[in-house]
């Protein structure tokens, strides 16, 4: 049984909310939006959690907040095909990209907290960028005022960067599983017998044969052939 919508991310005061128009404007103005469609959906869920995802995007930096935590409620009680229907068809007013930022930001356990709300930059960009910092990096960069309302999302980027100066490792190389390619060849040629007629494989041999001369030659090349 589907989950339906509920309001667990509502501001407790939205008259009182920091963010002004003018910074829902610019949080509206980064969202890559699709006008939203006219007619009813065939699935009245996928309406409802759009209506509850438009009217917090629509309302500026705390609200947006909300959105992200809507959205992912949305995709874990919706099937693949609703999910991906609510952009596909322009129920929301945003593209698919800027949902998994919004759902990324939600998941930040200290940009997701009403209290720092009022310290933080109004934009996605800005935001998404911080949420790549850990709590404890974030928390202490609103303390000292390097996380501010006017942060661009360049110097939130810089930010991060200040935070991880040393990359994480590469991953090693997959390891060479010589067992898996042996059987792998065994199939290719199997099959490649398989169609040449039967007074034709001992030149189908003779070719394997040399071969596996040429590749032992490659691995010692002063072996004699």
């Amino acid at each position: 049984m589907k989950n339906t919508p509920s309001d667990p991310t509502t501001p407790s005061n939205a008259s009182t909310s920091v963010a002004s128009t003018a910074a829902a404007t610019a949080v509206m103005m980064l969202l890559p939006t699709v006008p939203p469609t006219a007619g009813p959906s065939p699935d009245p869920e996928v309406d409802a959690w759009a209506e509850k995802i438009n009217h917090s995007v629509a309302n500026g930096i705390e609200w947006l907040i909300s959105a992200g935590v809507h959205l992912k409620l949305a995709k874990a009680a919706l099937d693949h095909g609703s999910w991906e229907s609510m952009f596909n068809s322009g129920k929301v007013t945003m593209g698919l990209r800027s949902a998994e930022m919004l759902m990324r930001i939600a998941k930040h356990p200290a940009l997701a907290k009403a209290k720092h709300i009022a310290q933080l930059p109004p934009t996605l960009t800005a935001l998404y960028a911080l949420s790549g910092a850990s709590e404890e990096a974030v928390t202490g960069g609103i303390k000292s005022g390097d996380i501010n309302p006017e942060m661009t999302a360049s110097q939130a980027k810089a930010f991060v960067k200040a935070q991880n100066p040393n990359p994480a490792p590469e991953k090693p190389a997959t390891s060479f599983d010589a067992d898996a390619r042996r059987t792998r060849i065994q199939q290719v040629v199997q099959r490649e017998v398989s169609k040449w007629p039967d007074d034709a494989r001992t030149q189908l041999a003779d070719l394997l044969e040399q071969m596996a001369k040429d590749i032992r030659a490659s691995v010692n090349p002063t072996q004699q052939p």
